[in-house]
């Protein structure tokens, strides 16, 4: 009966859906969609596309519960995805990006998720989050680093929003802060030149790859906002 059990436990975790079964590829890939997914969010909180008052109120809410669910799953995927998740809550927090409840909602039920989790599924097999050795560190060093450039980000994003040079208003407004430093954070870990031991305190190159393709889907849907509403309003 136990040798069932553990058979049956060992298949339903084996499944491609569970979060410790994603690939560091299609985590980034995941990062994309993720992007894409913050900035329709974004979208409906503005009020930026032609929808009825009723219609907003409904898909408001329907994308809320939606990225609950996939942002929940996402972060699940590793150590770096859950503190660059809750890295980016606080980030946004302090650059005063959380304005709408569409923000709001989610960065309030993640940290409750993973304190559940933490409490109760710490050593499951089916997230990929590894709480072994020096995860502490580990943690605070991609928390620290996500909140730091996203905090950075969302205030000059404000500050430059109206600057009369042309290339250093797309820079901040395309949010490449974050890209250019984490860069250069990632070539000084491989030189071993990062100090405190943080060359080898996370993975650099998942630090420099899912940020850089979660800002590619915002701004791909960022682009495509005229043509969803030119459909709307035909």
């Amino acid at each position: 009966m136990s040798s069932t059990t553990e058979k049956s436990s060992s298949s339903l975790c084996s499944s491609s859906f569970f979060p410790s079964n994603i690939t560091r590829p299609q985590a980034v890939a995941y990062s994309f969609l993720m992007g894409f997914l913050l900035k329709w969010n974004d979208i409906l909180g503005d009020r930026e596309i032609l929808l009825t008052e009723e219609q907003f109120q409904v898909a408001a809410l329907i994308s809320t519960i939606f990225y609950c669910v996939i942002m929940s799953h996402f972060s699940l995927i590793n150590m770096e995805l859950y503190g660059m998740t809750l890295g980016s809550i606080v980030g946004c927090l302090l650059g005063g990006k959380l304005d709408v409840y569409v923000h709001v909602v989610p960065s309030i039920v993640i940290p409750i998720f993973h304190l559940f989790i933490f409490l109760f599924y710490k050593n499951a097999k089916w997230h990929g989050i590894d709480f072994s050795g020096s995860w502490a560190k580990k943690l605070l060093v991609v928390f620290g680093h996500v909140c730091f450039i996203a905090t950075v980000d969302e205030i000059t994003h404000e500050l430059f929003e109206d600057h009369p040079n042309d290339y250093i208003r797309l820079f901040f407004d395309r949010r490449l802060f974050s890209d250019v430093y984490t860069a250069i954070v990632l070539f000084l870990s491989t030189k071993k030149l990062l100090p405190f031991g943080l060359s080898d305190a996370c993975n650099w190159n998942a630090m420099f790859l899912c940020p850089l393709t979660f800002g590619w889907g915002y701004d791909l849907l960022r682009a495509s906002k005229p043509a969803i509403n030119a459909y709307l309003s035909s």
